[in-house]
């Protein structure tokens, strides 16, 4: 397991779980180690990864799930109108997760300015 982000609220953190070097599972944990919930619900490898937290909730990615190229991907968690109760009870399901840039090429990396209104990532062009 590998530690990830920290929401901006210190509240949450994204745990890697690596099951190869071609699939992963990705939870977000309670900083008290209260809750933890599966990120990635998917069948099959696919792998996760660059996370960078937007100041709204959403957590910006890297993946390849069900494509043969790594792209930007979102997934939105209205952590901040959750208690910790209902996080317990919450599913995230694979629709959850939603394609922003989808290119012909990896997407490597991504990256979030501070103030949360940009977002820019690394495509991979030519190896």
């Amino acid at each position: 397991m590998s530690a990830g982000k920290f929401s901006p609220d210190a509240e949450w953190l994204t745990v890697s779980m690596n099951h190869s070097n071609v699939n992963n599972d990705v939870f977000l944990v309670a900083t008290d180690g209260s809750v933890s919930l599966l990120l990635t619900p998917h069948e099959g490898a696919a792998n996760f990864g660059s996370f960078a937290w937007a100041n709204d909730d959403n957590i910006y990615l890297c993946s390849n799930r069900d494509r043969e190229f790594s792209a930007v991907a979102l997934i939105h968690l209205p952590l901040s109108q959750w208690q910790p109760d209902d996080l317990v009870k919450a599913e995230i399901g694979e629709s959850a997760l939603r394609w922003i840039h989808t290119p012909e090429r990896d997407v490597e990396s991504i990256a979030i300015s501070d103030d949360g209104l940009w977002i820019g990532w690394v495509e991979n062009s030519d190896g």
